[in-house]
């Protein structure tokens, strides 16, 4: 009994920590969408570009960023700059949107998306 209340336990916790994320964008339409909490990244993947490309189902929507237990930043200009960032163990969710900023490059960028876990 003892065995099987471990492992019960286990699973539970496992499924709870489940925590990867993922940005998708489409630069000709703007459109921008996000997932968190995912046990796999594939579906965190899958989640975002369905998200993205459900207000303009004839444009391909690209995943720009994925993480795990973290934060993952995206932003862009009008005029095709994009950046992207994650933070790393000390960072928090200001250092992922700095650094996402800062990787866009231009004056003219600004935050699309912040998914964090």
């Amino acid at each position: 009994m003892k065995k099987l209340l471990v492992a019960v336990v286990f699973l539970v916790s496992s499924a709870a920590f489940a925590q990867y994320e993922a940005i998708a964008y489409n630069p000709q339409t703007g459109q921008v969408a996000g997932s968190r909490g995912y046990s796999f990244e594939s579906d965190a993947v899958n989640n975002a570009l369905y998200a993205c490309q459900n207000a303009y189902p004839y444009q391909a929507c690209t995943v720009m960023n994925t993480g795990y237990a973290n934060c993952i930043a995206l932003a862009a200009d009008h005029m095709g700059h994009w950046g992207r960032a994650q933070n790393f163990p000390g960072w928090d969710q200001n250092d992922a949107v700095s650094g996402a900023l800062n990787a866009c490059g231009s004056p003219e960028c600004t935050l699309l998306r912040v998914e964090c876990n």
